[in-house]
């Protein structure tokens, strides 16, 4: 008794969520990092210093080669034996599977070889930064209740509740790109609605899938594609509301506050039921990181 009670106390304390959906969950894509020493925190002028960045997929979408780029900036790199031109990334960076990998890709990229030949006096400190820009994909499967107005009128005893938050625990692939809710209501004598909320999870920015890494920093090209996200919802036959006209694929523009996307789905038969609901959000992301050097005098 004493065993079995202390079982039970050791569970009861356990404060991890349990994932019961499909997926691992989370907001993580991939993570970017300088490598260690690569550049040195501190070298002399005129020194050659490698230079190399770490990526690392955390989330559960793959990226096939030379899809992800990596670009340097925020020197005048004339002075510095660097360029600012993005460079694909030539490996695969495989996402986690739940219960399978429980660890993504890595891939170390190379950025050219740093040399500082301009006269130092004592010592200069400077910041270095780089970013990393890839198409990624966020999923999320629902499970609805299908159920109207008139079916709410005859029906005594209902399969499913159309109350309540229907995103659950692993119901929502990981990625920087996060459906955060799901919820329903009726909607007319034969139909119901969705009201799904998008958010940006992640700490980078958000723009269309089809954007070119390169065209980024042309101001055109940013007030077109910056925060749009591609919202595919199945079945095909669910239509919501976007700028563009009712569909089950659109744009969404998700920016520092959430994004609400209403849905309707028409109700066929005299009964409710439960539907699965797929929903895809397509995109690319981008994210930063700097890190600090200090040049000594020669």
């Amino acid at each position: 008794m004493v065993l079995v009670l202390l079982v039970v106390f050791i569970s009861g304390c356990n404060d991890d969520p349990v994932s019961i959906g499909a997926f691992v969950g989370g907001s993580d894509g991939v993570d970017i990092s300088f490598v260690e020493g690569a550049p040195l925190s501190e070298f002399t002028q005129g020194q050659e210093i490698p230079v190399s960045v770490l990526l690392k997929n955390n989330g559960e979408d793959d990226i096939a080669e030379n899809l992800a780029e990596v670009q340097l900036y925020g020197l005048p790199f004339d002075e510095y034996g660097l360029d600012d031109n993005y460079k694909k990334v030539e490996g695969q960076l495989r996402g986690i599977k739940k219960d399978f990998l429980e660890e993504g890709g890595e891939q170390v990229i190379s950025m050219g070889t740093l040399k500082y030949n301009r006269e130092v006096s004592g010592f200069t400190d400077k910041q270095l930064f780089a970013r990393v820009c890839y198409p990624y994909k966020t999923k999320a499967v629902v499970t609805s209740c299908a159920t109207s107005k008139n079916i709410d009128i005859v029906e005594e005893t209902s399969v499913c509740d159309v109350e309540g938050e229907k995103i659950i625990s692993g119901g929502v692939s990981s990625g920087p790109i996060q459906v955060t809710s799901f919820t329903e209501q009726l909607s007319g004598s034969s139909s119901v609605s969705f009201k799904l909320v998008i958010a940006n999870s992640g700490i980078g920015d958000v723009y269309a899938f089809d954007s070119v890494c390169s065209s980024l920093s042309d101001p055109v090209t940013l007030a077109a594609k910056k925060e749009m996200v591609k919202l595919t919802v199945s079945p095909s036959d669910i239509n919501c509301n976007f700028v563009s006209g009712e569909s089950n694929v659109g744009f969404v523009k998700v920016g520092i506050e959430p994004k609400n996307v209403i849905c309707t789905m028409n109700i066929d038969g005299s009964s409710s039921y439960e539907r699965d609901i797929d929903i895809e959000l397509d995109y690319k992301y981008v994210e930063d990181i700097s890190v600090n050097i200090k040049i000594l005098e020669a």
